[in-house]
């Protein structure tokens, strides 16, 4: 602002910075707003909640899966070698 001029150009220089204040206020207000508006929208959105459920529920019965497979891992080698014993020890019939 110039504030050597004197008189009425000095109030309109008062004048239009108050309003560029008063208009930076109001946009931030109003921006503000419009980011709370979408903030809000975004937390009352349950679109995605089914599969986020999927996910949490795949990823509880692949961790007790891999649980079981680790508790196992013995046995299932016996299990397996008697399964082997037993079918190479079966005759296969070509005939009928």
């Amino acid at each position: 602002m110039n504030w050597l001029i004197i008189g009425s150009r000095v109030e309109i220089e008062i004048t239009e910075a108050a309003a560029a204040i008063s208009r930076m206020s109001h946009d931030t207000t109003e921006t503000m707003m419009k980011l709370w508006t979408l903030t809000a929208n975004y937390y009352a959105d349950e679109t995605g909640a089914v599969t986020v459920d999927w996910v949490v529920l795949t990823a509880a019965v692949c961790s007790l899966l891999a649980v079981a497979m680790a508790g196992l891992q013995g046995n299932m080698s016996s299990i397996g070698q008697k399964a082997q014993d037993h079918l190479s020890s079966q005759a296969i019939v070509t005939t009928f």
